[in-house]
């Protein structure tokens, strides 16, 4: 099955009116459901259409991004990459299709999920890997706090960055069963979850980001995740480290624009 390609045409303008770059949508998602009724006539939607195609001329180098409009790890790649001011193209692949099992994209992944991006010839996947690779290779010394070079203070975003990966899998463990599958929810699920929300509680005890007192590359990782999280029925008084950390987060405008378009593509699909 070949890979869509990400082709400005055919993408979702909902909410980027604000300097992001917008994307492909899953051609089986109702994106007309909340799309701007001016988008033809918008300025700076049709401003974004001629950078795009000026970005994406045949034979421009560029970092490629293999993604979904879905994807969690995808959204905070694509941060990165617009905070870093890197030149790429956006490929969104159909989930729903298979396109990320598709023999041509394992080629890039063999494990087939996103996001994944690749550099000059160099694939690169899992998103605190990807994360930890651009700031490596086009990180700036006024972008330290993101990924810091002492390791003591490098050790505090490494830990939140491998805890994000077990945050992660009990989270859409019980989304997948509530929120897909619209299953009653088990207790097994939900004490795996709230263990760790409380884990992550408890990395915030005296510091208002993970990696410290600015936000780093493991704080755009478990922002995007926890976004997704509070869209199921939780109580989250019981964790107001997390409910200010979000907050802090959500300054970060871009960042909580990509967040909030993707948690309306899942929204389109639940309905």
């Amino acid at each position: 099955m070949p890979i869509s390609k990400s082709i400005w045409e055919s993408t979702y303008t909902a909410s980027y009116s604000q300097g992001v770059k917008p994307f492909k949508v899953l051609p089986n998602i109702h994106a007309n459901s909340c799309a701007r009724p001016d988008f033809k006539n918008d300025p700076k939607i049709l401003n974004h259409l001629e950078t795009y195609r000026a970005n994406n001329k045949p034979g421009k180098k560029c970092i490629k991004l293999y993604s979904s409009p879905i994807s969690i790890g995808g959204m905070s790649v694509q941060y990165l990459l617009e905070y870093l001011k890197l030149e790429y193209e956006k490929i969104d692949l159909n989930l729903m299709e298979g396109e990320h099992k598709s023999p041509e994209y394992l080629k890039i992944n063999p494990k087939g999920l996103v996001p994944t991006i690749v550099d000059d010839g160099t694939n690169v996947y899992e998103t605190s890997s990807i994360m930890r690779y651009l700031m490596s290779m086009y990180g700036k010394p006024k972008d330290d706090h993101l990924y810091p070079k002492s390791p003591k203070e490098r050790s505090l975003v490494e830990m939140a960055l491998d805890s994000s990966i077990t945050f992660f899998t009990a989270m859409f463990a019980f989304a997948r069963h509530v929120f897909f599958m619209r299953q009653p929810k088990t207790e097994a699920l939900e004490k795996a979850l709230l263990n760790e929300l409380t884990n992550m509680e408890k990395m915030l005890d005296n510091k208002p980001f993970f990696g410290g007192n600015k936000h780093s590359i493991a704080d755009i990782a478990i922002y995007s995740i926890y976004k997704r999280v509070v869209m199921l029925e939780l109580d989250f008084k019981q964790f107001p480290n997390l409910c200010n950390f979000e907050k802090r987060m959500d300054c970060l405008k871009s960042l909580k624009e990509l967040n909030d378009f993707s948690a309306q593509m899942v929204m389109n699909m639940k309905n």
